[in-house]
């Protein structure tokens, strides 16, 4: 959601942060048969720095170059979003800030292009629901056709974004 994008950046800290879906108290899975399995050799300690989610995140252009340097010294890790935006950040001292529109991974039961409204990212839609998504949020009168339990699901989204 680009014109949401462009509202947020005029909000956003300038400097030395990185903000989008934060993940706090992650542990790494230790479970042989994951896929994201991560070893004791990989990743010694019970729980990453808190970090963005991967789908998108917003960095402050006045640690661009700290983060890049940061990679040089802070040892590599297989999962970029935990790496750059925990990792790499805690290294140089820049802040994980919280941002309710960046998408966290999940995906709505019904997509509807109305539930964009106060989103800037979503993930796992395929290029056809995006096109759809992103004419209904065109589109102000749009409604969104979710049966009898609509009203429930727009008053958890609001709730997610004026609360979580």
């Amino acid at each position: 959601n680009l014109p949401r994008l462009l509202d947020e950046l005029k909000t956003q800290p300038k400097s030395n942060s990185i903000s989008g879906c934060k993940v706090s108290g992650a542990s790494p899975f230790r479970f042989p048969l994951s896929k994201w399995r991560i070893s004791r050799s990989e990743f010694e300690k019970d729980y990453y720095p808190d970090y963005i989610a991967g789908t998108a995140y917003l960095i402050s252009g006045d640690i661009l170059s700290k983060l890049y340097s940061a990679t040089g010294s802070v040892p590599y890790f297989i999962f970029e979003d935990v790496y750059i935006t925990g990792l790499c950040r805690e290294h140089i001292g820049a802040v994980a800030l919280e941002n309710k529109g960046f998408s966290c991974g999940y995906r709505d039961r019904s997509p509807c292009g109305q539930n964009f409204r106060y989103r800037i990212t979503g993930h796992h839609y395929t290029p056809a629901e995006i096109k759809r998504l992103w004419r209904e949020l065109q589109d102000r009168w749009s409604i969104c056709q979710r049966g009898d339990n609509y009203l429930i699901f727009k008053l958890f989204d609001l709730f997610q974004y004026l609360f979580l």
